[in-house]
């Protein structure tokens, strides 16, 4: 990983809805992953093809709004852990 990967990823991390994400099942056959800012706010909503498939959509949303909960910090240790890898190298 490189700083310019960290960068896209800071980017499109700053270029998404704003706001805690949370999962929300809001029918027998869709999950919402919503952000809070406020009000919850829907980010990105997943259909659902059959109810065997509702945990693992359910799962998968989990997933992604951690990612997006978590990013910054990861950002910043790996930034933190490139600078370091950095100051080995050149010494």
């Amino acid at each position: 990983m490189k700083d310019s990967d960290l960068d896209r990823l800071e980017q499109a991390r700053g270029n998404a809805t704003a706001g805690e994400y949370t999962v929300r099942q809001i029918a027998p056959d869709a999950v919402v992953i919503a952000a809070d800012e406020g009000g919850l706010a829907a980010v990105a909503r997943l259909a659902v093809t059959s109810r065997r498939n509702v945990r693992e959509c359910k799962d998968d949303a989990a997933y992604l709004a951690a990612l997006h909960n978590a990013a910054p910090d990861l950002i910043r240790l790996a930034r933190l852990g490139l600078s370091a890898s950095k100051e080995r190298s050149e010494a």
